[in-house]
């Protein structure tokens, strides 16, 4: 998806591969910032037919053949991305509004939907689609646009994830298990039934994936179930195995050799 062409005749500050932390460590495809909006677009290259549903909130992706697979929904994930801006924004003193968009750049691929779904877009109607997004009000000036450009390039951040950890003088030993909640900002999320839960009685959907990231930026970029059960708390490996299938890392080796990779790094052979 190419955005390095689009020259609105407004003034925008483009970002890409962005790695921010608010509540919590959050990753962003593509980042706009205007004078009157914050623009976050995720993007997937996938393939044949994807179908996105709501409740449950899912993405299922059928094969040439018919064949299915299950994976998280990426407006689940962009829906808490948005979120996250609008902390760090906050956190800045600005109230800038933040939409999202998720964009399906293969042109073959078919899109289904239950409903209707606006922020989903091919990426070829991208620059129609946030062309549309309200202007009529500006939230911030020119100076303070550049400020919090500055700001997304200070605070960016490219971790090696073999020296974080000594970067920061932490042991391993010392990080909690656990799933967080984004709620009362504790590691006491567990899965309940079929729903992710935390005794403050807050559903957290995304928490599973949101842990999972967390490992992945501190600790390597490949996990296995055990691990996985270990730094996320969960005890049934059925249930770890179930949503690290449906999470759509990539996946190397069989049965108790399995690894899930992170889907930013290339697979190994």
């Amino acid at each position: 998806m190419n955005l390095a062409r689009f020259t609105p005749d407004f003034p925008i500050n483009l970002f890409h591969d962005i790695l921010l932390k608010s509540y919590s460590f959050f990753q962003i495809d593509h980042l706009i910032l205007t004078k009157h909006y914050a623009l976050i677009i995720e993007s997937k290259n996938l393939k044949f037919q994807i179908e996105i549903t709501r409740n449950p909130d899912q993405l299922i992706q059928y094969d040439e053949l018919g064949n299915s697979k299950v994976m998280d929904s990426p407006l689940q994930q962009l829906e808490k991305n948005c979120e996250w801006m609008r902390g760090w924004l906050l956190n800045k003193g600005i109230d800038l509004p933040v939409f999202g968009i998720f964009a399906v750049s293969n042109v073959n691929c078919k899109i289904v939907t239950k409903q209707e779904e606006p922020t989903i877009v091919r990426a070829s109607f991208l620059q129609k689609k946030i062309l549309e997004l309200p202007r009529s009000t500006e939230f911030i000036d020119e100076n303070t646009l550049a400020k919090l450009k500055k700001s997304i390039l200070n605070e960016h951040m490219e971790f090696d994830q073999h020296n974080f950890l000594k970067n920061f003088d932490v042991d391993v030993k010392e990080l909690l298990p656990g799933m967080w909640c984004d709620v009362c900002k504790k590691l006491t999320v567990s899965k309940i039934g079929f729903k992710f839960m935390c005794t403050c009685g807050n559903e957290n959907p995304s928490s599973f994936m949101q842990a999972v990231n967390d490992y992945f930026l501190l600790m390597k970029n490949e996990m296995s179930n055990k691990e996985c059960r270990t730094f996320l708390k969960i005890e049934s490996a059925k249930v770890t195995y179930r949503k690290l299938q449906q999470s759509g890392l990539q996946i190397q080796g069989r049965g108790r050799n399995t690894l899930y990779l992170n889907k930013r790094s290339p697979a190994k052979n």
